[in-house]
């Protein structure tokens, strides 16, 4: 028999959700915890929690996490009572409160570090999760746990042997991001936690991979999922407000503040672009205060525009106390109190409107979030926090008795009183009223000062972050490399600039490698300035060359007009208004020590005019074909051998506005090693005429860089039409299909008759492409409709054939098969659930297949809501290999453009995957040892160990309704099967996978956020 000795109610929620929680004792003193529905419409919330247990604890198998033992009951479910130990959020407080801040922090990194681990599959947005989280605006590839239990907060994990999650009732099936996850395990600990400052709260949750511009985006789905848990429940304390609309309330106590737990007030953001802060420009919220006095208010801003200034008053209300905790906006911003005064760790205002003044770059301002604590003050309530400081001034006199002197005791405690708030607000009550009205007068602008500190971006923080040390460089330049080429730098000049001259030629004096040589051709004709500089250099540093030509030929024959000058083993372009890192050509010369390289090329960013600010940085992949047909990719820094350079004769004329871009396809033409250096070595700045800053400014070089691919393929023998996208520098290279071969379509199926006829009649009705046969594989259909089906099939369309497979399900064993049924050179291995979207689909994935450097090509699969399914495969992207643009829109650019151009990427999905049978039999087919998972990963693996390219084709559109056929790996028999296809995997591509995917940049973190910098 059981006894309860305790129990909770849940009864704030709704109905669906309200739960008591007893803990139980039977005659042997053991105790339980029983949660039962104070309604039956919670009985499904109740029940789930044994299916949460179930899953959860595979999810969490093989971690230091465990899931506290659930069971059913008649009444609900029963829990183990875990006895004897301590929270882990109990824990962490301990060690930070000890001073062992950075061991704290090391366990919380391992938890959430697991947390993040346990997400496998890609997030994307549910009807569930609407009803539940709203429609937040959220970033793109997202992943999710397989069931996300959101309440994995520090106060649910006991610590024992292990960390025992003790409450999961918050557990979805839906897919959720596990940064919200993640954000709400930080926010619940960290403020919570009164050591940690405003100003280390963003540098914790961007540590822990949240950007804090996501954090008012997940503040907001909080908010709807606690809406969703009440859903219009009153509480009890709550119901006299909700009865008494239009009555006043007398409970009050007179300070001020009303006696309900949150009471609401009007705040308002002002925003100005350099005129008078004015209502026209301004925006209204509810400040809801709770009563502790903390406060979080979120403006949303639709067009940001000309703003330069923007004041916050937080509330109407006469005399008050605001610690501003958190700021959290897109920008970084600097906050001060307009009409009032610092005081401790917070600011003091006697006016009636009291007003701060932010100031920060607000060009990207879309929304800011502000955060803190207000107390509301009259001169009773002064007095009593008066008298409270006396109290607490008492208890510390007779502390520091044992310790010092009484009379240097009672001097201390006095001065330490002179600083608290009360104290000196009632000092300052005379004249702090005249001193708020000068200030408010004083400080409020005709115009904003634009020449305020701009505040560090976070990619100028990483930027700053990598550079090396004065220590580094030093070590780079006393470094005696043991090959040393000459760099002959090319520069054209036309009326540069003095200062971006001398910017250009000190970034190249500066250089830690010292074997080069500057070469200078000017076009300018007679500008006195510029030949004085030249000169000027020139006598100083004999590795400065230059030469005046007679007239401005153009940006190609005035840099051809420096190639006399140049004598060394390579040749480098840089133009007259850029600047060289100083460690360039070092990282450079490090990747030509193999002597066979004859290009190599750098990552770069750009900088503004004066150089202070870093942004928009191109952290390119290997070398790229598909990428470079489709656009100038590489730019800078480019270094080629000097061989190769005067062999294909310098510049053209014809190509100026893409003259780089034309060298650069002659160059590899001829280059059998091309480098690339991943570190940021050129800086290109941005400036009204320069194509980074206006790209529209040499619009004539878009029509030029169409003009060098169109040249580039025919002197390689391809036969394409290039043409310009609507997109600034982008080509799509459209192959020709000479002779139209034979693809065979081969389509695994198992009585999925829907499906397939929507797959089969798809591609019969809209591909312009007609050379096709259809090889369908049944496999083990268990429906009679399916046999006639086919039937039907076969005979309405002469080319479509079904063949059968009759042992168990193994989809490599399965397209293996049905590749010695197939007669085609081409083989398009395909979904039963795809539905073909463009009509030039097929013809778009042969005319890439049927180059012979090509090996495998891919297409841009989408979800039916016509989001990103597929759009390429990285290598290492979480855990082994992964979708990096899963999830987002369809015509989202993406980082580089990279879903809505060509492109080359270690693997492709075999959702739908093109290969040249040659190909195919060339590296052994399928491998059958991988049933159902990482099959097409690994077919690409041995695709690219032959040094075939594999393409992902952009323009080749089809839908995807993914794993209809055979379902999801939701059963411990699949989940083990998918596990130990993964060890199959890293067992035999481990040391390729750990080596860094080639076209995935380095830079960019495998475990966060795609194109997430480390």
């Amino acid at each position: 028999m059981k006894k309860v000795v305790y129990s909770k109610f849940s009864n704030e929620r709704s109905k669906a959700f309200d739960i008591r929680t007893d803990i139980l004792i039977d005659e042997h003193k053991k105790k339980t915890v029983r949660k039962v529905p104070c309604y039956e419409d919670g009985i499904p919330h109740v029940n789930n929690i044994k299916r949460w247990y179930d899953e959860l604890s595979q999810m969490f198998h093989g971690t230091k996490i465990s899931v506290n033992h659930c069971a059913l009951t008649e009444e609900g479910v029963e829990l183990e009572y875990l006895e004897g130990m301590y929270t882990l959020e109990e824990g962490l407080h301990q060690l930070w409160q000890s001073g062992k801040k950075d061991k704290a922090m090391k366990y919380l990194n391992i938890y959430i570090e697991i947390i993040r681990e346990s997400a496998t599959e890609p997030f994307r947005m549910t009807e569930e999760f609407r009803e539940i989280f709203g429609n937040p605006c959220l970033p793109e590839n997202q992943y999710s746990m397989p069931v996300s239990n959101i309440d994995m907060v520090l106060g649910n994990i006991l610590v024992g042997k292990g960390w025992n999650l003790i409450d999961y009732e918050w557990t979805f099936a839906f897919p959720i991001p596990v940064d919200f996850v993640i954000f709400r395990v930080l926010h619940y600990f960290l403020h919570g936690n009164e050591d940690i400052s405003k100003n280390d709260l963003t540098q914790y949750y961007r540590q822990e991979g949240i950007c804090p511009d996501q954090i008012p985006v997940y503040l907001e789905m909080e908010k709807s999922f606690q809406d969703y848990v009440v859903r219009g429940h009153v509480p009890i304390r709550e119901m006299y407000s909700s009865i008494s609309q239009g009555f006043i309330d007398l409970r009050g106590d007179g300070l001020g503040v009303n006696y309900h737990p949150k009471t609401k007030f009007v705040s308002t953001l002002y925003y100005s672009g350099g005129e008078v802060f004015s209502e026209e420009r301004s925006l209204h919220q509810k400040l809801y205060l709770d009563k502790e006095g903390s406060f979080s208010v979120t403006f949303e801003i639709e067009n940001p525009g000309d703003i330069g200034m923007l004041r916050w008053d937080p509330l109407e209300r006469e005399i008050c106390c605001c610690r501003i905790d958190n700021i959290i906006s897109e920008c970084m911003t600097q906050i001060e109190p307009m009409n009032g005064f610092h005081q401790g760790d917070g600011d003091v205002f006697w006016d009636y409107d009291p007003a701060y003044i932010i100031q920060g770059n607000f060009k990207e301002l879309h929304s800011i979030t502000i955060q803190g604590h207000i107390d509301i003050l009259d001169e009773r309530e002064m007095v009593k926090n008066l008298k409270a400081q006396r109290k607490e001034l008492t208890e510390l006199r007779e502390k520091a008795h044992r310790y010092h002197d009484k009379g240097k005791e009672l001097q201390d405690q006095l001065h330490a009183l002179r600083q608290t708030k009360g104290f000196q607000a009632m000092e300052k009550m005379r004249t702090a009223r005249n001193y708020a009205k000068f200030k408010a007068k004083q400080m409020m602008p005709q115009k904003p000062d634009t020449e305020a500190v701009k505040p560090k971006t976070p990619y100028q923080n990483w930027f700053e972050a990598q550079l090396p040390t004065q220590a580094q460089l030093e070590s780079q330049r006393k470094h005696q490399f043991l090959y040393k080429p000459v760099i002959s730098i090319l520069v054209p000049t036309y009326n540069t600039p003095l200062k971006y001259l001398h910017e250009m030629i000190e970034s190249v004096q500066s250089q830690t490698y010292g074997k080069w040589e500057l070469c200078i051709a000017d076009g300018s004709c007679g500008n006195k300035e510029l030949e004085e500089a030249f000169e000027s250099y020139a006598k100083k540093d004999a590795r400065i060359k230059y030469v005046l030509l007679d007239s401005n030929k153009g940006i190609s024959e005035n840099t051809n007009g420096a190639i006399p000058l140049a004598t060394g083993d390579y040749i480098a372009l840089l133009d007259h208004d850029d600047v060289l890192a100083p460690n360039a050509l070092s990282e450079m010369v490090q990747a030509l020590q193999d002597k066979k390289t004859d290009i190599v090329y750098s990552d770069e960013d750009k900088v503004n005019a004066d150089l202070t600010e870093h942004m928009d940085p191109n952290l390119k992949p290997d070398f790229s074909l598909d990428l470079l047909r489709s656009h100038n990719y590489i730019t800078h820094l480019f270094i080629v051998k000097s061989s190769i350079f005067h062999e294909v004769g310098g510049f053209r004329k014809e190509f100026d506005g893409a003259q780089d871009y034309d060298l650069m396809f002659r160059c590899i033409e001829k280059a059998k090693v091309i480098k690339h250096v991943p570190k940021i070595l050129y800086y290109w700045r941005m400036h009204s005429n320069s194509t980074a800053e206006n790209p529209e400014s040499k619009m004539y070089a878009y029509e030029a860089g169409r003009k060098a691919i169109e040249e580039h393929l025919k002197r390689v023998g391809v036969k394409a039409d290039v043409e310009r996208m609507d997109l600034w520098g982008m080509n799509h290279v459209k192959y020709h299909t000479p002779g139209d071969p034979l693809v065979s379509i081969i389509i695994p199926n198992k009585d999925h008759t829907k499906d397939l006829d929507l797959c089969v009649r798809s591609i019969l009705e809209k591909s312009n492409y007609k050379n096709i046969e259809f090889i369908v594989v049944e496999n083990n259909s268990q429906k009679k409709d399916t046999f006639s089906y086919y039937e039907k099939l076969s005979q309405e369309f002469k080319n479509v054939h079904v063949i059968t497979w009759e042992s168990g399900f193994n989809y490599s064993a399965i397209n293996n098969f049905g590749v010695k049924h197939a007669k085609g050179d081409y083989l398009l291995f395909l979904n039963n659930d795809t539905e073909l979207i463009s009509p030039d689909g097929i013809r778009e994935m042969l005319g890439c297949c049927m180059r012979e450097e090509v090996g495998c090509v891919g297409a841009k699969l989408l979800f039916a809501d016509d989001t990103v399914q597929h759009a390429g495969i990285v290598l290492g992207f979480g855990g082994f290999a992964g979708h990096v643009f899963s999830g987002i829109g369809k015509d989202d650019l993406g980082f580089m453009l990279r879903p809505v151009i060509n492109c080359n990427y270690s693997a492709v999905t075999a959702a739908c995957m093109m290969v040249r049978r040659e190909v195919f039999e060339e590296v052994g087919c399928f491998n059958e040892d991988f049933a159902v998972a990482l099959n097409d990963v690994e077919f690409c693996m041995k695709v690219r160990a032959k040094k075939y390219l594999i393409v992902y084709n952009a323009f080749s559109l089809w839908h995807h309704y993914e794993s209809k056929s055979r379902g999801y790996e939701d059963t411990p028999e699949k989940q083990a099967r998918f596990q130990k296809e993964v060890e199959k995997f890293r067992s035999v591509w481990g040391p390729v996978v750990d080596a860094g995917d080639p076209y995935y940049n380095q830079n960019f973190s495998v475990n966060r956020a795609p194109f997430t910098l480390w």
